[in-house]
């Protein structure tokens, strides 16, 4: 508004225009909302963004950038050269990845470089722990192929890294663990079966002699299960066109089989079975071979 006055200086008259600004101010209060959870967002996921200028070689830092680094802005400053940068918070062995990539970047034209780029890094915070980041980052480019910016984020990743380590750590115990217990039932399943082989030593009786020769046929098919296993970097699946082959063999060497007098064709696609099917399916080609 403004005032309308005389010639003696006095207001006579107030001029004014009212506005309704209910809408700005929602969509206002709407982007400050936005920003503070994007700000709590990025702080969750360890996330700094960054910008590089090539012609004055400085970085732009923010808050959320240097809060990674065990810092802030009032205590780094705004910008900081590529050089102070790599100095002060590189981890020495990996120091040549940012001098590397902006000298890359400024040899290359638009079809002959990246235009993002993704690396992992080690860094130094300001209370001296050493950590693990991963960079993303674009070049902006104009139309006629001239690096304008860099824009990136660095995200620490050392936590996830370790999470990942710890996982992976239990996965190979799990394995290792597994391989053991199969090793254990095959051995306590050969040991049975070499037990009924020394005891069909002292029998007579063909028919006595048959069933002993059964069982160990059939303790033979599980045991050849978990050799397979055993022996095999799947710690659940078998293989079961071997599996199948060397069940075959061992029916013959069982029941003294002369191959010149009998012999077993297989025609068998590659499938590979969980151990749960192979087991009920050992038994039953056992059965079908040796009673044909």
């Amino acid at each position: 508004f403004y005032a309308e006055k005389d010639q003696t200086g006095s207001t006579i008259k107030l001029h004014g225009v009212n506005q309704d600004i209910t809408e700005r101010r929602s969509i206002e209060e709407s982007l400050k909302s936005s920003k503070e959870i994007l700000s709590i967002a990025v702080e969750l996921a360890k996330i700094g963004p960054w910008e590089y200028d090539f012609k004055t070689d400085n970085f732009t830092f923010s808050d959320e950038f240097y809060s990674i680094y065990g810092t802030s802005v009032a205590r780094e400053g705004l910008t900081m050269t590529s050089g102070k940068y790599v100095k002060e918070f590189l981890y020495p062995d990996r120091a040549f990845l940012v001098r590397e990539t902006i000298k890359n970047i400024l040899k290359s034209n638009n079809s002959g470089y990246p235009v993002l780029l993704e690396h992992n890094n080690r860094i130094i915070r300001r209370d001296g722990e050493v950590r693990t980041i991963k960079v993303l980052s674009k070049i902006i480019r104009n139309s006629r192929g001239e690096i304008l910016k860099w824009y990136g984020a660095n995200q620490d990743i050392t936590d996830q890294n370790k999470a990942q380590e710890k996982l992976k750590s239990l996965v190979n115990e799990k394995e290792i663990l597994l391989k053991e217990l199969q090793h254990r039932i095959k051995n306590n399943l050969t040991i049975i079966s070499s037990l009924l082989s020394l005891g069909m030593r002292n029998i007579t009786d063909e028919k006595a002699r048959s069933i002993f020769t059964d069982a160990i046929s059939r303790i033979s098919s599980m045991t050849h299960i978990y050799e397979q296993l055993y022996s095999s970097d799947n710690i659940d699946k078998i293989d079961l066109n071997a599996y199948i082959n060397n069940l075959a063999d061992s029916i013959f060497k069982t029941y003294n089989i002369e191959l010149n007098k009998c012999y077993l064709t297989l025609s068998l696609a590659d499938i590979s079975l969980e151990i749960k099917n192979v087991v009920p399916l050992g038994l039953i080609l056992n059965e079908l071979i040796a009673t044909h």
